[in-house]
C-alpha cells in the first residue's frame, strides 16, 4: 500500500514539472516575440501616425497629385495640397476657374491602414459631391470623388495613397512653387481641346508608325474630360476605347495609356501652330486635336429620302446638344442680326428639311425665325458618301422677301464640298435648367465640309 502511494506521489510531481515547464517554454516565447520590438503595439501606432504627418508637412511647398477617379467615365484634375500643421491644410486645384488657396482641416486616422482624410469641405470635395455632376448620366454620382485615402507607403519621393472607396492610386509628388502658379495654365492648356465658333468639329486621334497611319474619331466630351476614340477596320467593324484627359503646363496626360500595335502613349505637348498635342515615341507619333476632314465617313448619307430618313428637325424647344457647334450658333446669330438690321427682332426658333435625292431630287428646307417660317428649295444628289445640294430659289413669299438675310443658311446647305451626315442614335437635348430631353427618334448630324466648324444636330419624324 506504501509503495503505490509513493508512485501516486512521484506521477504528480513529474506532472507538475512538466506543467511548469511548459509555462517556462511559454513566457520564454512571449519574452521572444516582445523583444521583436523596442515599443508596445500602441506605441508603434502613434509613431507611424506621427511620421505620417511629418512626411505630409515635409516638402516645403506642399504635394501635387493628379486625380482620375473613373478613367472609363471621367477625367483627371490636379490637386495640391500644403500641409501646414497637424491640423490644417492649405489646398488649390484646376478644377475650375477658382483658384483661390483655401484652408480646411485633415487628419490622419488609424484603422485596419493609416488614413489621410480631408475633414473639412475644401478643393477636394467638389469631385465627391453628388449634386455637382458634369452629365445627366452621373446625376447623384458627381465626379466620383473621394476625401479619404488609405496610405500605402513611400516610392522614392512619392507617397502612395489609394482611395478609400475604390482604391484608385494617387501618387504625391514634391510641389514647386510654379505649380501653385500653373493651376491656371493646366486649366487653360486643357480648353485647346474645346470648339469654338472657329474650330473645326473633326477633333481626331491619329497614330502614325511607319508608313501605318490609323485615324480615330476622339468623340471628345468637354464636360467629363473623357475621350471615346473610333475607328474602322479592314472588316468594317468599329473599334473603340476610352481614355481620360489630365491637363499639364505643357500638355496632356491620358489614363489609361493609348496602346496601338505595341506602341504605348501616355504624355503630349501641344503644338501651337497645329493646334494639336503630340506624342512623340521612337518614331512612331500620336496626335490629338483639331482636323479639316473626319476619321472616317460612315455610309449613314444613303439612307437619306428612305424612310425613317426623310423629314429632320431641330428647334430650341428641343433643348441643347453638344453635336450642335458653336460655329452654327454663330451662324444662326448672324442672320438674327440681318433681319434686326431691317428693324425686325425674330429669334431663331426651328429649322427643318424634306429630302427625296434618289426620288424627285429636291430638298425643301424650312427656318423659323419669330414663328415666321421662310422657305427655300434645292436639287439635291448623294455622291461621294457625301449629301450635296444646289440652290433653286425662295419656296414661298417669306422666303423670298428675307432671301438676303437669310443667305448664310443657304450657302450652307449650298457649299461646293456637300455635307457629312452621320446618325447619331435616339434623340437627346438638354434644356437650359439641365434637364435631359429623350425622344426615341432616330438623330441625326450634318456637318458642311466648305466649313467644318459648322454642324447641326436633330431628330427625324
Amino acid at each position: 500500500m506504501m509503495t503505490k502511494n509513493i508512485f501516486k506521489n512521484y506521477l504528480n510531481k513529474v506532472a507538475l514539472l512538466t506543467v511548469f515547464a511548459g509555462v517556462l517554454f511559454s513566457c520564454n516565447q512571449e519574452i521572444e516575440v516582445d523583444a521583436l520590438f523596442e515599443d508596445s503595439a500602441a506605441v508603434r501606432i502613434n509613431k507611424s501616425e506621427a511620421n505620417l504627418r511629418e512626411l505630409l508637412k515635409s516638402s516645403p511647398e506642399g504635394w501635387k497629385t493628379t486625380y482620375f477617379t473613373d478613367n472609363q467615365l471621367l477625367g483627371g484634375y490636379t490637386f495640391i495640397f500644403d500641409f501646414e500643421d497637424d491640423k490644417n491644410v492649405r489646398m488649390s486645384s484646376d478644377f475650375d476657374a477658382d483658384f483661390t488657396i483655401e484652408t480646411s482641416e485633415y487628419d490622419v486616422i488609424i484603422g485596419s491602414t493609416m488614413k489621410l482624410s480631408f475633414v473639412t469641405k475644401n478643393e477636394i470635395h467638389k469631385l465627391s459631391d453628388s449634386n455637382n455632376f458634369p452629365v445627366p448620366a452621373l446625376r447623384g454620382q458627381g465626379y466620383k470623388g473621394d476625401f479619404e485615402f488609405l496610405y500605402y507607403g513611400q516610392e522614392g519621393d512619392e507617397l502612395i495613397f489609394k482611395s478609400n472607396r475604390d482604391l484608385i492610386e494617387l501618387r504625391f509628388q514634391k510641389a514647386v512653387a510654379d505649380d501653385w502658379t500653373q493651376l491656371a495654365v493646366r486649366k487653360a492648356m486643357r480648353e485647346n481641346l474645346e470648339s469654338d465658333k472657329l474650330t473645326s468639329v473633326f477633333k481626331l486621334l491619329i497614330v502614325k508608325n511607319g508608313a501605318k497611319e490609323t485615324k480615330y474619331d476622339l468623340n471628345y466630351n468637354e464636360a467629363t474630360l473623357l475621350a471615346s476614340p473610333a475607328t474602322i477596320n479592314s472588316d468594317g467593324e468599329i473599334n473603340e476605347f476610352k481614355f481620360g484627359i489630365a491637363a499639364t503646363p505643357m500638355g496632356i496626360v491620358v489614363d489609361p495609356s493609348i496602346e496601338v500595335d505595341g506602341v504605348s502613349f501616355k504624355d503630349f505637348e501641344y503644338d501651337v501652330v497645329k493646334s494639336q498635342f503630340i506624342a512623340t515615341v521612337g518614331a512612331a507619333t500620336a496626335s490629338i486635336g483639331f482636323f479639316g476632314e473626319p476619321a472616317f465617313i460612315t455610309k449613314d448619307v444613303l439612307g437619306l429620302g428612305q424612310d425613317p430618313l426623310e423629314t429632320f428637325g431641330m428647334s430650341t424647344s428641343y433643348g441643347s446638344n453638344p453635336l450642335t457647334s458653336p460655329g452654327f450658333d454663330t451662324l444662326i446669330e448672324s442672320v438674327e442680326q440681318n433681319i434686326l438690321a431691317r428693324g425686325l427682332n425674330l429669334p431663331y426658333s426651328a429649322l427643318q428639311f424634306q429630302t427625296s435625292p434618289d426620288g424627285d431630287g429636291y430638298t425643301r428646307v424650312w427656318v423659323n425665325f419669330g414663328g415666321n417660317w421662310f422657305g427655300y428649295n434645292f436639287t439635291s444628289v448623294i455622291k461621294e458618301d457625301k449629301f450635296f445640294l444646289t440652290y433653286v430659289g425662295p419656296r414661298n413669299g417669306n422666303g423670298a422677301a428675307f432671301e438676303a438675310q437669310i443667305q448664310p443658311i443657304i450657302d450652307m446647305f449650298s457649299n461646293s464640298l456637300g455635307l457629312y451626315y452621320k446618325t447619331e442614335g435616339s434623340f437627346s437635348g438638354i434644356t437650359s435648367n439641365g434637364t435631359a430631353i429623350n425622344y426615341n427618334n432616330l438623330s441625326g448630324a450634318f456637318v458642311s465640309a466648305g466649313s467644318p466648324n459648322i454642324r447641326f444636330y436633330g431628330l427625324w419624324f
